[in-house]
C-alpha cells in the first residue's frame, strides 16, 4: 500500500486513496510511517491518533514522510526505488502511572508540558541503547525543555504494533 501510494504520488503530485477489504484496517487509530535509506532514517510523520481509518491514516503518513518531514529533503525518485519501509500501529496513549513501570522496547512515551511536546516510538531507546533515565532524558530535549522536564511533565505511554521490510 505505501509503495503504490508513493508512486502514484510521484506520477499525479495527489494521494490517491485506496480502499481495502480488510476489516482490520477501517479501524481508526494512531500510526506512524517511517522510511529507511542504506540502513538510516529518511523520513518519519504519525499520529498519535486519527479519526480516519487505519488505511488512509497509512497512505497520508507515508507521503508525509516522503515529502513533509522537514529534518530532510523531499524523497527522489532514486531514493524511492531503495526505501524501506515501516508502519507502526499505536495504542491508544495512556497516562504513565509510575516511571519505574515504562519498559524499554515495549512503551513509545509523550511528554508534554504547556505547548511543548515530544515523542519517541517504543523502537527509539531501543536502537539508540538509552537506559530508561536517558530515554526520559532525550525526550524532555526532544520536547526542547531540557533534561528534567519528565519529571514535571505530563507523561504518557503506547504500544506499536510494526510491520516492516526492513
Amino acid at each position: 500500500m505505501v509503495y503504490q501510494t508513493l508512486s502514484e504520488f510521484f506520477k499525479t503530485g495527489k494521494i490517491a486513496l485506496q480502499d481495502t477489504a480488510h476489516s482490520g484496517l477501517y479501524s481508526p487509530c494512531g500510526v506512524f510511517v517511517s522510511l529507511y535509506l542504506d540502513g538510516y532514517l529518511r523520513g518519519c510523520i504519525g499520529r498519535m491518533v486519527s479519526d480516519i481509518p487505519l488505511f488512509y491514516g497509512i497512505q497520508y503518513m507515508a507521503v508525509s514522510s516522503a515529502f513533509e518531514d522537514t529534518r530532510f529533503g523531499p524523497l527522489s525518485m532514486e531514493e524511492f526505488e531503495r526505501v524501506k519501509v515501516e508502519i507502526s500501529v499505536l495504542t491508544v496513549p495512556e497516562p504513565v502511572q509510575a516511571v519505574h513501570d515504562i519498559q524499554i522496547g515495549r512503551d513509545g512515551l509523550i511528554l508534554r508540558q504547556g505547548d511543548h511536546s515530544g515523542v519517541f516510538l517504543p523502537k527509539v531507546p531501543v536502537d539508540q541503547g538509552w537506559d530508561l533515565i536517558t530515554y526520559l532524558q532525550e525526550l524532555g530535549r526532544k520536547a526542547g525543555l531540557g533534561p528534567t522536564a519528565w519529571k514535571e511533565s505530563e507523561l504518557l505511554r503506547f504500544e506499536a504494533e510494526v510491520f516492516s521490510n526492513l
